[in-house]
């Protein structure tokens, strides 16, 4: 079921959404929406979580701009993170899907809170300064849990050399996962950073519905 969703009304939709059902939660911006396949047919619930300003709101801890005259990220996230805590239904199995900086929340909330059973990071940026550090120091039971990563095969030729971690740092994070008990799947997409967005969050997303109705 993909239901549409009204970006000014998450609180008022999530709780009225009818029958408790497996959810699956998607970072997602209100000015450019992603592009999630019309076709694709999911079993469980499909909830747009709106973000306005990615750099702040979706980054765990503050960090330097990448490019020169750019917006330094706030870290805000712990705060993303309670607004979307304050709004679940209680009894509902919930996983979290994210892409490029909704990919590294994902999974930094997926890391910071047990309420979540799996979480996708789409080409997610894991080259973010700390992020391997942080989760090595804060390991978690994922025993039942899932995690699912993908990233473009050119991703690692960025135009910062930060960024041109991220292969490594995509695959050192999937092995620490892994290692704290998570069920755990990576798949390679063709292109950059933003090609063929339509196909891999139609693999994340259904990964992640298979992993809610296994």
């Amino acid at each position: 079921m993909n239901r549409a969703f009204n970006y000014n009304k998450w609180e008022a939709y999530i709780l009225q959404s009818g029958p408790a059902m497996p959810a699956i939660i998607l970072v997602d911006s209100p000015t450019h929406p992603l592009p999630v396949p019309a076709n694709l047919l999911l079993s469980s619930q499909l909830i747009r979580y709106p973000v306005d300003d990615w750099e702040d709101a979706l980054t765990p801890w503050p960090a330097p701009a990448l490019f020169a005259g750019g917006p330094p990220f706030g870290g805000q996230a712990t705060s993303t993170l309670a607004a979307i805590e304050r709004s679940l239904p209680t009894n509902e199995s919930v996983t979290l899907c994210g892409y490029s900086l909704g990919g590294l929340f994902a999974l930094w909330a997926f890391m910071s809170s047990a309420r979540f059973c799996a979480a996708a990071s789409l080409s997610g940026s894991l080259w973010y300064p700390g992020w391997l550090n942080w989760l090595t120091a804060h390991p978690r039971d994922l025993s039942g849990c899932g995690a699912f990563l993908g990233l473009g095969s050119k991703e690692a030729k960025g135009p910062r050399p930060l960024m041109r971690t991220v292969d490594v740092a995509t695959d050192k994070t999937r092995q620490l996962l892994a290692g704290y008990g998570a069920k755990t799947a990576f798949r390679s997409f063709a292109g950059g950073h933003t090609h063929h967005m339509e196909e891999r969050l139609s693999w994340g997303l259904g990964q992640l519905d298979r992993f809610l109705n296994r």
